[in-house]
């Protein structure tokens, strides 16, 4: 089987707001030549059972980060058709912390639960190791994809004399635990074009 032959489905729930790195990942599998991919957002349920009935055919089983990044409710809807494919699965974890309404052990007790090949951490491999190894799958550490296509300059390098950029959010401070990276938007959003 040629590389390209790869049937792969692409598992993501598009349910709220996004992270980039739920949608450049999503890009990154669609694009990439090596794999004939389908996706599914499991968050509506005409894909959600499309993608039930049809998991049989895919090599590939990929769960993005937006699976089980917030909560496992769309996740567990598919879970008994996980447990029955035929096909390897991937699975990426969103949120790699502990959140008061997404705590980890749920999260690595549905990885096992589903029988996931292998996991897709963005902790430091021998930390995803650690963490997952109760699943039984292998652990790869992957960088995030950021899409080049979404993500590249629009002022050319030697024009710029600063150069810092931030796709995010604000987070809650019980989110974690602090609001260094609160205070740190503030402080760009209020010198945006001055030299501090």
């Amino acid at each position: 089987m040629r590389s390209s032959d790869l049937n792969t489905a692409i598992v993501y729930s598009a349910y709220g707001s996004r992270a980039s790195y739920y949608d450049d990942w999503l890009d990154a599998f669609s694009n990439a030549p090596y794999f004939k991919t389908r996706s599914f957002n499991i968050a509506v349920n005409e894909p959600k059972k499309d993608f039930i009935q049809t998991i049989a055919e895919y090599d590939l089983i990929v769960l993005l980060h937006s699976v089980n990044a917030d909560n496992l409710i769309y996740a567990r809807e598919i879970l008994p058709a996980l447990q029955k494919r035929k096909g390897k699965l991937l699975s990426f974890v969103g949120n790699e912390i502990s959140l008061p309404g997404a705590p980890m052990v749920p999260k690595i007790q549905y990885l096992k639960d589903a029988g996931a090949d292998f996991i897709a951490t963005q902790l430091l491999l021998e930390t995803g190791e650690y963490l997952y190894s109760d699943t039984g799958a292998k652990v790869l550490a992957v960088p995030h994809a950021l899409n080049p296509d979404a993500f590249k300059p629009v002022i050319a390098q030697k024009d710029r004399t600063i150069d810092v950029g931030m796709r995010s959010f604000r987070y809650p401070a019980t989110f974690i635990g602090d609001e260094d990276r609160n205070r740190l938007i503030d402080l760009f959003e209020a010198n945006a074009f001055s030299r501090l």
